[in-house]
C-alpha cells in the first residue's frame, strides 16, 4: 500500500484531475460572482422589504458580502430603524445569511440574523411566509428603550435577556417567551413608589384565548419580593385588556411595610400580602385574598 507521503508528493491522478478541475473552477467562479455582486444597489430594495415586513421605516447605508462557516451571507451597514412611535434605532452591523432550517422544504424561506444595536443584540432565525416566525435570543436589551408601547403610565428600566419562539400573523403574536432582567426599576401610577429590583424574570405564553398567559413572573429586590401568575385577556381596545393575576408580595424593608399599612394594605405579621389584580392594564384593581 502506498504511503501517505508518496500520495501527497506524487503527481495528481488523471481521473481526479479531470473531475476536480472543473469543480474547483465552478466554485471559484461562484465566489467571484458572489463577491462582485452590486450589493449597494440592492440596499434600497432590501430596506423596502424590511420596512414592509416590520411595519417600521428601515433605511440601509450599504451592504457587503461575507463568507461564513454557515454559508455565504451579507453584512448590512449603518441601518436606521424608525419605529411607528418615531423612535430611531441604530443597527450596525446586521449580518444575514440563509439559515439551516427545514422550513425551506415547505416553501418558507428562513434567514439567520445576527445584529448589534444601541438597545441590545439579537441572534436567531427569521422565517418568512404566513405566519412569519422568529426563534432566537435578544441579549443585553435596554428595557427603558423598548420599541413598543407599555401599558399607560408604566415605566421599566434595566438590562434583559429574552429567549423567544414566536409566530406573527394578522397583527397578532403567539408563542413562548422567557426573560431575565437585572438591576432595574419598575413604576406605575398605581404603585406608591418606584420598585427597584435585582432580578426580574419569568415565562409568558402569548396568544390563544388570552393576550398572554403568565406562567410565572418573579421580582426580587432589596425592598420587596413578588411573584405573579395568571392571564391578560384579549381586548379590541388598547390598554383595556382585562387582568386576572394572583400576586404574592413579601416586603423586606420595614419602612416600606409601615407605609403600606398606613395606606390600608393588610400585611400579615411577616409583612406579606396576597391579592388578585383585576381591572384592566390601564386601570388595575386590587382584590385582597384571604
Amino acid at each position: 500500500m502506498a504511503s501517505l507521503r508518496s500520495l501527497l508528493e506524487g503527481p495528481t491522478p488523471r481521473p481526479l484531475l479531470l473531475v476536480g478541475t472543473p469543480i474547483a473552477a465552478l466554485v471559484l467562479i461562484s465566489v467571484f460572482v458572489f463577491l462582485g455582486f452590486p450589493y449597494d444597489a440592492f440596499a434600497p430594495s432590501l430596506g423596502h422589504r424590511l420596512s414592509a415586513a416590520s411595519g417600521a421605516d428601515v433605511r440601509i447605508g450599504g451592504i457587503d458580502p461575507r463568507l461564513t462557516i454557515g454559508g455565504p451571507g451579507i453584512a448590512v451597514r449603518n441601518v436606521i430603524v424608525l419605529t411607528p412611535e418615531g423612535q430611531p434605532i441604530s443597527i450596525d452591523p446586521l449580518r444575514v445569511r440563509a439559515a439551516w432550517s427545514t422550513s425551506w422544504l415547505s416553501g418558507q424561506p428562513a434567514l439567520h440574523i445576527d445584529l448589534v444595536s444601541e438597545i441590545g443584540e439579537a441572534e436567531g432565525t427569521l422565517r418568512f411566509g404566513e405566519p412569519m416566525g422568529w426563534s432566537g435570543e435578544l441579549q443585553d436589551l435596554d428595557l427603558a428603550r423598548l420599541p413598543f408601547a407599555l401599558p399607560s403610565g408604566m415605566e421599566i428600566s434595566g438590562r434583559a435577556d429574552i429567549d423567544a419562539d414566536l409566530l406573527m400573523a394578522d397583527g397578532t403574536v403567539t408563542g413562548d417567551l422567557v426573560f431575565a432582567a437585572l438591576d432595574g426599576a419598575l413604576s406605575h401610577p398605581s404603585l406608591p413608589i418606584e420598585i427597584d429590583f435585582e432580578q426580574f424574570g419569568g415565562e409568558v405564553v402569548l396568544g390563544g384565548e388570552n393576550l398572554a398567559e403568565i406562567q410565572s413572573i418573579v421580582l426580587n429586590g432589596q425592598t420587596v419580593q413578588a411573584r405573579a401568575s395568571g392571564t391578560v385577556a384579549q381586548s379590541r381596545r388598547p390598554g383595556q385588556n382585562p387582568l386576572n393575576l394572583i400576586v404574592d408580595i413579601e416586603v423586606k424593608n420595614p419602612g416600606m411595610a409601615n407605609l403600606m399599612r398606613t395606606m390600608g394594605v393588610d400585611l400579615d405579621p411577616q409583612d406579606r400580602v396576597s391579592f388578585r389584580l383585576g381591572g384592566s392594564m390601564q386601570n388595575p384593581t386590587v382584590v385582597p385574598q384571604r
